[in-house]
C-alpha cells in the first residue's frame, strides 16, 4: 500500500462574497458545462494551490475573493485544509476539512518557495506525505542532479487543454534542458529507484585516497550496518522474509484500514445523533429554566396585584363610611361650610376619590386576570417540559451508551492499525538498512574506486520491462474506450511515446491526441498503482473528449460511443480519485449516472449557473 492523497474541495471565499466551493469525492469527478462558466477557474485554482507561483488569471467574478481553500485527505485517513491569499505567497494548514476556516482555527504556517528552519514548504509536505521526499534525479549527462519537486512531478498527473492535445510526448514538455531530467522521472516513478547513488563527474581529490585507506573506511561502516540491522531484525533474517513479511503488512493494514473506517463510521453517525439529541435536550431545558424564571416572577406580580386591590377596597369602604358621615363638618379638615370658600385650603371630594379608587380596582383586576390567565398556561408548559425534558435525556442516555458501546471497538481498530503501521515503518527500515548494506559490500569489492568516480556518464534508460507495463496498461484503457484501430500498443524509445497499431501518437489529430494522452496519464497512473509505486492518489484532465466539441476533418470518435465507454471505465476504476473539467457537448447523455456530477448551466433559470455565485 503506498501513500497518496486526493482532493476533497475548492473554494474561494471572501468577507461579503457568498463562497464559490466545489467538493470533490473518491472515484470519478465530473465537472461539465458550456465555456465562460468557471470550469477554467477551478483547474487554474487547483494548479495555484498545489504550489504554482504565479496568481490565478484575473477575472471579474474574482473581485470580491480573498482566499482559496484547498481541502485534501491522505490514504492514512488525516485530513487538512490549504488556504492561500488569491494574490499568492505563503499557506495556512489547518487539521480537518473547513471550505472557510475560522479567524481563531489553530494553523501552521507552510512556505510557497524554499522551508525554513521554522516552517516546511508545501512541496516538502506533501511530498513527505506519500513517500517521494528528497528523491534526486539525473539532469544532465555529467550526473548532475535534482531534487524531484511537486510541480516537476505534477504535470504527470495534473493535465491542461492546452497539453492535452500536444504533439509533445505526455511524460516531456518540449524544454531541451529539461529532457534528460524528465526521462530519470519516469523511470524512477516506474522503478522506484532514484539517482541519488550518481557519481557527478568532477575532478574529486577524494579520488587520490588510496583503496586500502577507502575499504578501511567501508569496513568500519558495513559494521555499523550489520549492528544496526541486529537492532530491528535477528541474525538469521534475509531480506526475501522482509519482503514477504512486508508484503502481509501492506495487506493486514489495507484489512484493518477498512474495519477502522467502518468503525469510525459508525461512531461518527451515532456521534451525530447523539448530539442532535444534545442540542434538543440543551433547547428544552433552557426553555424550562426561561419558564420557571417567569412563573416565579409572575407570582410575584400576582401578590402585589392583589395586595393593590386589598388597599384599594380599603380606600373605596373608607370613602364609602366618610360620605354617611353627617354634612355639618368637614371630613377632612373639619371646618363647616360656611367656611369653604373658593380660597379654603381643603380641596379633598371624597366621592371622586371613590370612583377613582373603582376605577383603578376595575384596571388591577383586568391585569390580574389576564396574569392568572399567562400563569395557567406557563404551568401547563412547565409541566409539559419536565415531562418532555425527561424523555429527551432518557433518548440522549441511550446515545451515550450507544457511543461507550462503540468506542472500545474504534479503540481497538486505532490500535491495530497503528500497530501494524509501526511494524511495517520497521520492517521497511530492515529492508532499506539491508539494501544500504548490500551497496555498501558492492562497494566494498570494487577493484578500482578510482575507475568509479572518473566514470563520465551514466545510462539514463528505462528496462524494457517497466516500458512494456505502462504500455499494456495503457492498452488497457484504449481497449475499454473501444478506441477505433488501437489494438497494438507499445512504448517507442525514440519518441518516448507510445505508437498505436503502428501509428506514432502525434501523428494524429488534436482529438485523437487529447485521448491517447488521457490514455498515457491514466494508464501511468494503474501501472504504478498495480506495482505499489509512490504516485499522487488522482488524476485531473481537462478536455479529454475535445473530439466532440470541436471534430477533425478526419474523424474517427465523435461518432462513436468512446464519451461514454470513457466515463464507464472510470466509473469503475474507483480505486484512484479522477477529475475531469468537460464541454457540455462532449458528455454522453447518461453523464448524471455517473458519481459526482457538477453540471453548470449557464442558464439562471436553470439549476447552477457556473462556479462562481451570480
Amino acid at each position: 500500500m503506498t501513500n497518496t492523497f486526493t482532493l476533497r474541495h475548492l473554494c474561494f471565499s471572501g468577507p461579503r462574497k457568498q463562497p464559490a466551493a466545489v467538493t470533490f469525492t473518491d472515484g470519478l469527478n465530473i465537472i461539465y458545462g458550456p465555456s465562460n462558466t468557471g470550469k477554467s477557474s477551478i483547474l487554474d485554482a487547483i494548479d495555484f494551490m498545489l504550489g504554482r507561483e504565479s496568481a490565478p488569471k484575473e477575472l471579474p467574478e474574482h473581485v470580491g475573493y480573498s482566499d482559496i481553500s484547498l481541502g485534501i485527505r491522505f490514504s492514512d485517513n488525516s485530513e487538512i485544509t490549504l488556504t492561500r491569499s488569491i494574490r499568492g505567497g505563503d499557506y495556512k494548514l489547518y487539521e480537518g476539512l473547513h471550505l472557510v476556516a475560522a479567524e481563531n482555527l489553530n494553523h501552521e504556517i507552510l512556505k510557497a518557495k524554499k522551508p525554513t528552519k521554522k516552517n516546511d514548504s508545501i512541496s516538502n509536505f506533501l511530498l513527505k506525505k506519500i513517500g517521494l521526499f528528497g528523491k534526486e534525479l539525473k539532469k544532465n549527462a555529467k550526473n548532475t542532479k535534482k531534487n524531484l519537486t511537486l510541480r516537476t512531478l505534477l504535470p504527470l498527473f495534473f493535465v491542461n487543454e492546452s497539453d492535452i492535445q500536444s504533439e509533445i510526448s505526455p511524460f516531456f514538455s518540449g524544454q531541451y534542458t529539461e529532457k534528460t531530467f524528465e526521462l530519470s522521472r519516469l523511470r524512477f516513478l516506474l522503478t522506484g529507484v532514484d539517482d541519488s547513488s550518481l557519481v557527478e563527474e568532477k575532478v574529486i581529490e577524494e579520488a587520490r585516497i588510496s583503496r586500502s585507506a577507502k575499504a578501511s573506511v567501508l569496513d568500519e561502516i558495513v559494521d555499523g550496518m550489520r549492528k544496526k540491522i541486529l537492532e530491528v531484525a535477528s541474525e538469521e533474517t534475509s531480506i526475501d522474509e522482509l519482503a514477504s513479511q512486508l508484503s502481509k503488512l501492506e495487506v493486514s493494514i489495507e484489512d484493518a484500514n477498512s474495519s477502522l473506517t467502518i468503525h469510525q463510521s459508525n461512531y461518527h453517525e451515532v456521534l451525530s445523533r447523539k448530539n442532535d439529541e444534545q442540542r434538543i435536550f440543551r433547547e428544552k431545558s433552557e426553555r424550562l429554566v426561561e419558564v420557571g424564571t417567569m412563573i416565579s416572577r409572575f407570582n410575584l406580580l400576582l401578590k402585589h396585584y392583589v395586595s393593590d386591590i386589598s388597599r384599594l377596597d380599603g380606600i373605596i369602604e373608607s370613602g364609602n363610611l366618610i360620605a354617611a358621615l353627617p354634612d355639618e363638618l368637614c371630613p377632612l379638615c373639619g371646618a363647616s361650610p360656611d367656611n369653604h370658600s373658593s380660597d379654603h385650603l381643603c380641596e379633598g371630594d371624597i366621592n371622586e376619590v371613590t370612583i377613582a379608587a373603582k376605577a383603578e380596582k376595575a384596571k388591577v383586576a383586568l391585569l390580574q386576570g389576564e396574569l392568572v390567565s399567562t400563569l395557567s398556561q406557563l404551568s401547563l408548559e412547565e409541566h409539559q417540559l419536565i415531562d418532555s425534558v425527561t424523555k429527551q435525556r432518557e433518548r440522549l442516555d441511550t446515545w451515550t451508551l450507544q457511543l461507550q458501546d462503540l468506542q472500545p471497538d474504534l479503540t481497538t481498530s486505532r490500535a491495530d492499525y497503528s500497530l501494524l503501521i509501526a511494524k511495517k515503518s520497521e520492517v521497511s527500515r530492515a529492508i532499506e538498512l539491508f539494501d544500504s548494506l548490500k551497496k555498501l559490500e558492492v562497494k566494498l569489492n570494487e577493484n578500482s574506486e578510482v575507475q568509479a568516480l572518473e566514470q563520465e556518464t551514466t545510462e539514463n534508460k528505462i528496462p524494457e520491462t517497466s516500458l512494456f507495463d505502462l504500455a499494456r496498461d495503457v492498452g488497457e484503457f484504449l481497449d475499454d474506450w473501444k478506441l477505433p484501430n488501437s489494438q497494438n500498443v507499445h512504448f517507442s524509445s525514440d519518441t518516448n511515446d507510445i505508437v498505436i497499431n503502428g501509428k506514432h501518437r502525434r501523428s494524429n489529430g488534436k482529438g485523437h491526441r487529447s485521448i491517447t494522452h488521457s490514455a498515457v496519464t491514466l494508464g501511468l497512473s494503474l501501472c504504478l498503482q498495480n506495482k505499489k509505486l509512490p504516485h499522487t492518489g488522482f488524476v485531473v484532465l481537462d478536455s479529454p473528449l475535445i473530439a466532440y466539441e470541436e471534430p477533425d476533418e478526419v474523424d474517427e470518435i465523435s461518432h462513436t460511443d468512446l464519451n461514454k465507454n470513457f466515463f464507464d471505465s472510470l466509473e469503475d476504476w474507483s480505486r484512484m480519485q479522477t477529475i475531469v473539467l468537460e464541454n457540455k457537448k462532449s458528455v454522453p447523455s447518461n453523464i448524471h449516472e455517473y458519481g459526482n456530477v457538477i453540471q453548470f448551466t449557464k442558464n439562471k433559470e436553470l439549476g447552477r449557473y457556473g462556479f462562481f455565485p451570480i
